[in-house]
């Protein structure tokens, strides 16, 4: 499954992994908890390549235009909150 997400589509990428943090966090109760974080460390190490060249996207010498800022904030803020409330169950 984690082989299917794209390579070269960061973007495609994180709103992937973070809807599979979303269906994560839904099913927990089914999960034991080592097998819940177990499952979280694979997406998290998925995810980390493409979170890295959205931050160096976003934090670039060139400047963004307010469209591209905010679609790469708002992407990379869900895909911290998913994972933090996964972790936290909020």
């Amino acid at each position: 499954m984690l082989d299917d997400i794209s390579k070269t589509d960061s973007i495609k990428a994180l709103q992937e992994l973070s809807e599979w943090l979303e269906t994560l966090r839904a099913e927990a109760e089914d999960f034991r908890l080592d097998h819940h974080w177990a499952v979280l460390r694979l997406f998290d190490q998925a995810a980390q390549p493409h979170v890295r060249k959205l931050l160096y996207d976003y934090f670039s010498v060139q400047p963004l235009s307010k469209f591209q800022e905010n679609r790469l904030w708002s992407l990379l803020d869900g895909y911290y909150t998913r994972a933090t409330c996964v972790t936290t169950r909020c």
